[in-house]
Formats: C-alpha cells, structure tokens, sequence
C-alpha cells in the first residue's frame, strides 16, 4: 500500500513534466515558423475545457496529428509538418482572383479579402444588410428608418444623400436588397397589407414596380438581379404549414419554386448568366438543420455542407462555367465562420462572421 501511494505523486510529477515538456517544445515550434517566415498547414482547434485564453489562441493542429489525453480535457496536439508556402494570389484558385466582402457579428466591422487574404477593413455602427453590390451599383445603398409614426421606410441613398424614400410612411415596409442597370435603381423586400402579411416587393426609381404575392401569407424578396431588361427576383413565401417556400420570380410573374414547403427554405442571393437563373440560400433537413444549397434553373445544383451544423450561403457569383458561393457554416460552437465554396467543392475558410458579398475576376 505504502509503495503504491508513493508512486502516485511521482506519477503525476512525471505526468506534469511530460505535459510541461510537449508545450515548451510546441512553443518552439510556433516561434521558428515565425523566425524563419515558413508555414505549416495548419488548421485551428477547438479546446472543450477550462484552459487559460491564451492556451487556446497557441495550440494548432497540423496535418498530420495524434491525440493525447490530458485528465482535464482532450486536446490535439500539434506535430510537426513539412513546411510550405502560404498560397499566393494566383494559386488559390488558379488565374482568378476570389474578392469576398464579410462582416464580424462580434466586432461589427466589414472586412475584404482577396484570395483569403485580408485587404481592407471598414468599420460601420450597426449591422449589415443586403449583399447585391453587383456591377453598377457601387455608391448606392439602402436603409431602412423610421417615419414619425413609428413605421418602417426604406431609403435609397446616393454617395451619402436621400435619393428615393420607398414608402411614405402610411405601411410599414422594409427592402434590403438593391441592384442597378444603367440608370434605374431597383430594390426588393416586402410591403404590409392591412392584414399585416408582407407583400413581396419589387421598386424601380423609387415607385413599387411589382407585387409578387397575394398578401395571403407572409413573402418577401431577397436577393434581385437585371439581365437584359429582365428583372428576377429571389424570396419565399410562407405556407400553410408555416414554413418558408424558396421561390423566383421573373418580370413579376412567378417563375418557379425550389421547395415544396415540407421543410424550411429560403433563398438569398439570385445571379443571372447566359440565360441560366442560379439561387442561392439553405433549406432545413429534417433534423432542423439549414443546409447551404445551390439552385440552378429550378433545380437543386450543390449542397454544399452535410446537415450537421447550420449554414448558409447568401452571396453568389458566376464567371463562366465557375459558381462561387460564400456564406457561413456553424461550427462545434455554435459560432459562424465565413466559408466561400467554387462549384461543388469548398474553397477556403475564414474567421467569425458571414459573408456578403462575392465576386471573382
């Protein structure tokens, strides 16, 4: 008995030392990459334990990990990998250039990207709506105030001045999504009936150019796109069952619907090209979960993410025979992170937050 509790202790300074060892050693690790201006390809943890901050923001894990076992939590421990370039701006994504434009929940700031890359940083104070910065419409922007009694009205500025106000007040009415062809400025959202059910709307130069629904269930639009004169739009509609129906619109007549209503699904980011009508948004499965989705011509396309965590995609753009799609996925944390995906593959992640707006050239 007596030997046996001896050796505990020891046991445990042996452990302690073990531990202490592999962290110094880690540590090193991290400090010759950054003096030598080599990387590993690494990928950020998550620590399910009480650990010190600072612990969390150092370890890594690299390719090639194994997992140790610590009595207060599982832990990865990084090993050590063949350095290797960071990627440059041509061999992300081959000759073509990946822009993203995302915003921070937690510090409430826009950010740009290039090929992963931060670039420019802006800062706003509030949240961000709409993410239809298409060509042309650069120096528009839409917000949605307050009429003195109390209802909402959407406003359309130009290089900082009132260019159109959306509503005069009588109805509450909100739009979030703006797109300009030429000289006409086009925006889309809803308007409210008496009954207080949102009408899917459409306003072009400032005056309502469509009503797309009824006023029999809740709708609303929320992506638009012009092409050829053609104005599509992308929303949903509520159900009977109380779950949102993913539809499009085209010159306000209903062009198709991308789910039947059996579960959750809404659309947020519509891009016309060649002729071919591509949707972005989610649609729940049925364990609730929002699944980031793709449709192409009325049909599904790409799902890009397995249903495990919620995620989304709200911004789409198409250059040739290339989809690119950026949005977020959830991860263990319940935390978004920005995630941009090319056709049916996934591109790149980023930090915390969602994406607005992606294009490529």
């Amino acid at each position: 008995m007596l030997t046996v509790q001896q050796s505990m202790p020891h046991q445990r300074r042996e452990n302690s030392r073990r531990w202490a060892n592999v962290f110094l050693i880690s540590i090193a690790l991290l400090l010759a990459m950054a003096i030598t201006g080599t990387h590993t390809k690494l990928r950020l943890i998550d620590i399910e334990c009480s650990t010190p901050k600072f612990l969390k923001n150092i370890w890594s894990v690299c390719e090639d990990v194994t997992r140790r076992f610590i009595p207060t939590c599982n832990l990865l421990i990084a090993s050590w990998n063949q350095p290797q370039t960071v990627p440059t701006p041509t061999d992300v994504d081959g000759q073509v250039d990946v822009y993203v434009m995302t915003y921070s929940f937690v510090n409430r700031k826009l950010t740009y990207w290039k090929n992963g890359v931060e670039t420019q940083k802006f800062s706003m104070n509030g949240f961000i709506f709409g993410n239809n910065f298409h060509s042309g419409s650069n120096g528009y922007w839409i917000a949605n105030g307050k009429h003195p009694n109390g209802r909402t009205v959407p406003t359309i500025y130009k290089n900082g001045s009132v260019l159109y106000h959306l509503s005069d007040g009588k109805s509450a009415s909100s739009a979030d999504r703006v797109f300009v062809s030429g000289n006409d400025v086009y925006a889309a959202g809803y308007e409210m009936n008496p009954k207080h059910k949102g009408i899917a709307t459409v306003w072009k130069n400032g005056r309502v150019l469509y009503h797309l629904t009824d006023g029999n269930f809740n709708a609303g639009v929320e992506s638009i796109f012009v092409s050829n004169n053609d104005v599509y739009a992308a929303g949903y509609e509520n159900s009977p069952l109380n779950k949102f129906i993913a539809a499009v619109w085209k010159n306000g007549k209903l062009m198709c619907r991308l789910t039947n209503g059996t579960f959750h699904a809404n659309t947020l980011s519509i891009f016309v090209s060649g002729g071919d009508v591509y949707v972005a948004g989610y649609e729940d499965n049925p364990r609730g979960k929002e699944v980031a989705t793709v449709w192409k011509n009325g049909k599904p396309l790409y799902s890009f993410t397995n249903g495990t965590f919620n995620a989304r995609v709200s911004s789409l753009f198409v250059s040739g025979s290339d989809v690119y799609a950026a949005g977020f996925e959830n991860n263990s944390q319940n935390i978004k992170i920005i995630t941009i995906w090319k056709n049916d593959k996934l591109l790149y992640r980023l930090n915390e937050g969602n994406a607005v707006l992606v294009f490529a050239k």
